[in-house]
């Protein structure tokens, strides 16, 4: 059983999923708040803005948003490699940078909208 990734791209992806999981976690919560500040522009269009929530729930749903998000960049890495096989293409590092980008936002927006969503009311 092999312990570490053997592509470059999927080491790489581990490397970021741990430094964000300690960084969402020691931040207390500051990351989540940045990925919600990042795609508040549409979740303000269903939902309301976080400074008017209010409760006990609300800091640890910020710090589990952060920890959550970390996982978005195994879920890149398993895309890009997916993409690269399946189209048959060569290290291409704009395709990598695209499909981290595209992923990490759709990913923030889908945890932001189920904190929304299954908050207390």
């Amino acid at each position: 059983m092999k312990l570490l990734p053997t592509t470059q791209v999927m080491r790489l992806s581990l490397l970021a999923f741990v430094a964000t999981l300690f960084l969402a976690l020691f931040s207390m919560g500051f990351l989540g708040l940045l990925l919600y500040y990042m795609v508040s522009p549409v979740l303000n269009l269903s939902f309301p803005d976080i400074d008017s929530l209010h409760g006990d729930w609300i800091w640890p749903a910020i710090i589990v948003a952060g920890m959550v998000w970390a996982f978005g960049f195994l879920i890149a890495g398993k895309l890009y490699l997916f993409i690269k096989a399946r189209f048959k293409l060569t290290g291409s590092k704009s395709l990598l940078i695209t499909t981290y980008t595209i992923v990490l936002v759709i990913w923030a927006l889908v945890i932001w909208t189920a904190i929304f969503i299954g908050r207390p009311t």
